[in-house]
């Protein structure tokens, strides 16, 4: 059997851990933010449009994922 072991923590700086899932995450946010721009601009829209709503819909969705989950273990 193969096993490959991987520390989930990339590195730490004191008591902050930085951990392979945030960097996927925000690594996925700013990608999706880029693309989404792109596209808005190819389509006649405004970047700085895209920007603001997602200044808005990025942090909604990081809060709103976990309310959700909790509601739903709930019901």
């Amino acid at each position: 059997m193969i096993t490959i072991s991987i520390d989930p923590v990339i590195f730490s700086i004191g008591h902050i851990m930085i951990r392979w899932y945030g960097l996927i995450v925000a690594t996925a946010i700013i990608v999706g933010v880029w693309l989404a721009a792109r596209e808005a601009e190819r389509k006649d829209f405004k970047k700085e449009d895209i920007y603001d709503v997602a200044m808005w819909i990025v942090p909604a969705g990081l809060l709103g994922a976990p309310l959700s989950r909790a509601g739903s273990l709930v019901a």
